[in-house]
């Protein structure tokens, strides 16, 4: 097959080289006329060089151009679905992150809430109730057996003097009775008749015996109740978690009785318990200022319950201190309140 080669070789060589090449291309009349042609015109082998380029054009550039443009795609939809990856595993962590540390906050706060609740269910008032009257009868059962033998000696005259002025506050505690297990200030001692404003009252089954899967709404009466019984319905309400009802009931009560201490104590327990901090606020500050202090220690208590619920660090901080330093029945409970 004639070449670049073999056709300089017979150009340029002897008559043996040519001989042997014209018979090898005796059968192929194109290649022995393309012999002849080069011997006749004396055509340059450069002008084979000039020829291949205008039959066969160089495509090495436009190939590598193509290739590399396909490799540049290639790896940048691969930096940028790498890209798009890591900034989507990015967001998913950052948004599980925040995810976990909103639903452990929420907990926290949950779990601090039960706690709350726990301190002023029905069911735990009751038991504190009952572990101050066994401190309250060992103290006097004490007081009785040590009481000292009076004996008659002659005293000798003391000059008067005046009482010195303090701003502490004497107790004046009024006489106590329990209703369902609940200390209640006995007001038969105190008020000459029963209400004597017409309530209106639910009319029908009896608090205790109320089935709680019942909805009916019955209609309501005015009617003059007397105040024990009133108290006892509301305080079932209580004592059945049934906040709301029992709240509206001891709000009738100070309508009537402003200043009655039950309905302030046990009204804000029931707002407490419901989420209603502000309103049990108000209701336990009345109760600060009242003129009988049966309930002191527990308004005090719950107060700083209410201010803790109510994130008002300061006050908070300065009432369960108070309640600590005092060493009251509270006082336990106040040093192990966890802040």
């Amino acid at each position: 097959m004639l070449n670049k080669e073999s056709i300089g070789n017979y150009i340029k060589g002897d008559a043996k080289v040519r001989n042997k090449m014209e018979r090898a291309s005796i059968d192929d009349s194109f290649e022995s006329e393309a012999l002849d042609g080069w011997t006749l015109e004396g055509a340059d082998l450069n002008a084979i060089d000039s020829i291949k380029k205008k039959l066969y054009p160089k495509k090495f550039g436009a190939i590598s151009f193509s290739i590399v443009f396909i490799v540049f795609v290639i790896t940048s939809l691969f930096v940028i679905s790498r890209n798009q990856q890591d900034v989507t595993s990015d967001l998913l962590t950052k948004n599980n992150k925040s995810h976990f540390q909103a639903k452990n906050n929420l907990n926290k706060h949950q779990e601090k809430l039960n706690i709350a609740n726990q301190l002023t269910e029905p069911k735990q008032i009751k038991k504190d109730f009952r572990a101050q009257r066994k401190i309250n009868l060992a103290v006097s059962s004490d007081n009785n057996l040590n009481k000292p033998e009076e004996t008659s000696i002659e005293r000798l005259p003391v000059k008067e003097i005046e009482p010195i002025k303090t701003e502490f506050k004497p107790a004046n505690k009024a006489k106590e009775t329990y209703i369902l297990d609940f200390k209640v200030l006995d007001y038969r001692y105190y008020r000459s008749k029963p209400i004597d404003k017409k309530i209106d009252v639910l009319n029908g089954t009896p608090a205790d015996q109320e089935n709680k899967y019942t909805n009916e709404v019955e209609p309501k009466y005015a009617v003059e109740v007397s105040y024990f019984n009133f108290l006892e319905k509301s305080l079932h309400y209580f004592e059945k978690k049934k906040y709301i009802e029992a709240a509206s009931r001891f709000k009738e009560i100070l309508q009537t009785y402003p200043d009655d201490v039950n309905a302030l104590f046990y009204g804000a327990l029931c707002n407490y318990n419901s989420g209603e901090f502000l309103e049990a606020e108000k209701l336990l500050l009345r109760l600060e200022i009242n003129k009988f202090t049966n309930f002191k220690e527990e308004s005090q208590w719950y107060l700083c319950l209410t201010y803790k619920s109510l994130e008002r660090k300061s006050l908070y901080s300065k009432l369960k201190e108070q309640i600590i330093l005092e060493n009251g029945f509270y006082s336990k409970k106040a040093r192990d309140l966890k802040d």
